[in-house]
C-alpha cells in the first residue's frame, strides 16, 4: 500500500514546523535576561535531614548552605597485566601461492599478477 503524496507532504510540513518551533523556543529561552532569585529566608524552620549510614558526626546544622561529607577512601587491588607484544604473522611465500601469469593493467600502465 503506497502512501499518498499529500500525506507525505503534510507529514514533512509538520516535522519542519515542529523543528522551527523548537528552534524558536530554544532561541527565546537562551536570549532571556538572567533573573536573580532570592534564597529562602534564613529564619525559616529547617528540618534536619537523616544522616547517611556510617556518619557518626551529629553536629547541629549550621545556617550556611554547606554540605559537609566525611572523607572516603576507595581501595581496589592493583592489577598488573604483562605487556606482551602481539604475535606477528609471517608473510606467506609467493612461490607457495597459486598465481596466474603477469598481465597488463586494464587502466594505466603496469603489470599485475593475481594470486589465490
Amino acid at each position: 500500500m503506497a502512501i499518498p503524496r499529500k500525506r507525505i507532504l503534510a507529514l514533512t510540513v509538520a516535522v519542519w514546523l515542529a523543528a522551527a518551533g523548537s528552534a524558536a523556543a530554544l532561541t527565546y529561552e537562551l536570549n532571556r535576561p538572567l533573573v536573580e532569585r532570592p534564597f529562602p529566608a534564613a529564619s525559616a524552620p529547617r528540618t534536619p535531614a537523616a544522616s547517611p549510614p556510617g556518619v557518626t558526626d551529629q553536629a547541629e546544622p549550621s545556617e550556611s548552605l554547606v554540605l559537609r561529607l566525611p572523607p572516603i577512601t576507595i581501595a581496589a587491588p592493583a592489577v598488573h597485566r604483562p605487556l606482551v607484544a602481539p604475535i606477528q604473522k609471517k608473510p606467506r611465500d609467493i612461490s607457495a601461492m597459486g598465481c596466474a601469469e603477469w598481465r597488463d593493467l586494464d587502466m594505466g600502465s603496469g603489470h599485475v599478477q593475481i594470486c589465490e
